[in-house]
C-alpha cells in the first residue's frame, strides 16, 4: 500500500469513529423512550411469591404486631392430678417439663392485628401457606376469616375469629416476613407453662374459680367477644391476659391422647404438613368455663373449624417466638 493509501485508509477510519460518536446519543435517547413508554408489568396471578433475600428486621416496629411477654426457662408442672376432680384422663398423668426461654403473645391476636394479613398477600402468597392449607383455601374460596364482616365480632381491638388452623400458620409465617423475626405458633407445652407459671396452678391467677377474672359464656353470658385485656385480675404469672376465656387458641401441637408431653421441634415442615387435629386451648366467651378455663384443659378440633364442630366463632390465637423481637423493648 502506497503512503497516499494509507492516509485515505487513517481518515476514512476517522470518519467512521466521528459518525459513531455522533450516532450514541440520539441511539441512548431511543432506548431510554421506548423503555419509558414501555407499559407496567400487570400484577402476577395468585399465587405469588416472596423475594429469597435476606428479611431485614423492621424498626421501629409496625403498630400491628403483637406485644410479646417473656417466659423464662425453667420446670414446671404440665396436665393434672387425680385430686382435680374436674381433670380428664387425656391431661394425666402430670409431670415436669423443663422449656427454655420463649416468648409469647401478651394477648390473642386482634383483628387490627391481623388486617394487613387480610389486606395484603396473606391469601394470595403461597409461600405462608402449608400444602394443605394452600389446597383448603382454593377449594373453599378463602379470603378472609369467617367473621370478618360481622359487626359482634370485628372490632378493632376484638381477637380475631373464625379462623382455621391453617389460617393461623399462614399469618405467623406471613407476620415473620414482614418483620424479618420468626414467629410461630405456642406450643401446647408452651400455652400451658404461660398459663399457670411454674407451680402448676388450676386457672392463671391461682387455684380458686373466680368468675370476675375473666370473660366465658358460663360467668357472663355474652354471645361475643370482649376487646382483649379486659381483666388484668386474670392475668399469668408472666404477665400473659386473656389465657383463660375470650377465645379458644390454636396450638402448632398435633393431638395427642394421653402424656407425658414429648418435646420435638413443631415447627418444621414436615410437623405442620398434613390435615392432622391439632390441639386447642383456653376456652372462650361461650365455653363451659369452670372445666374448659383450667390451664391443663385441653381438646382436639379439625384444622377448619368452619365445619363440623360449632367452634367457628371462638377460635383466635396467639402467638410465639424462640426470641424478644428487636425494637419491642421486650
Amino acid at each position: 500500500m502506497t503512503k497516499k493509501e494509507e492516509r485515505y485508509t487513517i481518515i476514512g477510519l476517522i470518519i467512521a469513529v466521528l459518525s459513531l460518536l455522533i450516532a450514541i446519543p440520539p441511539i441512548q435517547r431511543f432506548i431510554e423512550e421506548r423503555t419509558s413508554a414501555a407499559p407496567t408489568p400487570t400484577a402476577l396471578a395468585t399465587p405469588t411469591m416472596p423475594p429469597t433475600s435476606a428479611p431485614v428486621v423492621v424498626s421501629p416496629l409496625p403498630p400491628w404486631v403483637p406485644e410479646l411477654v417473656k417466659v423464662p426457662a425453667g420446670p414446671f408442672l404440665m396436665g393434672s392430678t387425680d385430686a382435680d376432680i374436674r381433670a380428664r384422663d387425656n391431661e394425666k398423668p402430670q409431670h415436669e417439663l423443663t422449656l427454655p426461654d420463649y416468648w409469647i403473645g401478651h394477648t390473642e391476636v386482634t383483628n387490627a392485628q391481623f388486617r394487613p394479613f387480610v389486606e395484603g398477600d396473606g391469601y394470595t402468597n403461597i409461600a405462608y401457606w402449608t400444602e394443605a392449607g394452600w389446597a383448603w383455601r382454593v377449594a373453599e374460596k378463602i379470603s378472609q376469616p369467617m367473621f370478618w364482616e360481622d359487626s359482634l365480632f370485628n372490632g378493632d381491638d376484638q381477637p380475631v375469629v373464625g379462623v382455621s388452623w391453617y389460617e393461623a400458620v399462614a399469618y405467623v409465617r406471613w407476620l415473620s416476613a414482614q418483620i424479618g423475626h420468626t414467629f410461630r405458633l405456642p406450643t401446647e407445652a408452651e400455652w400451658e407453662k404461660a398459663a399457670r407459671g411454674p407451680d402448676g396452678r388450676i386457672y392463671p391467677w391461682g387455684d380458686t374459680w373466680d368468675t370476675s377474672r375473666l370473660h366465658s359464656g358460663g360467668t357472663v353470658g355474652r354471645t361475643t367477644t370482649t376487646p382483649v385485656g379486659q381483666y388484668p385480675s386474670g392475668a399469668s404469672p408472666y404477665r400473659a391476659l386473656d389465657l383463660a376465656g375470650n377465645v379458644w387458641e390454636w396450638c402448632a401441637t398435633k393431638w395427642r391422647e394421653r402424656y407425658p408431653y414429648r418435646l420435638v421441634d413443631e415447627w418444621t415442615e414436615e410437623y405442620l404438613a398434613g390435615e392432622s387435629s391439632r390441639v386447642m386451648c383456653g376456652t372462650s366467651h361461650r365455653g363451659s368455663s369452670e372445666l374448659h378455663s383450667r390451664s391443663a384443659s385441653r381438646i382436639d378440633r379439625e384444622l377448619d373449624p368452619r365445619h363440623g364442630h360449632d367452634l367457628r366463632s371462638y377460635v383466635g390465637l396467639r402467638i410465639a417466638s424462640d426470641a424478644p423481637v428487636p425494637g419491642a423493648g421486650q
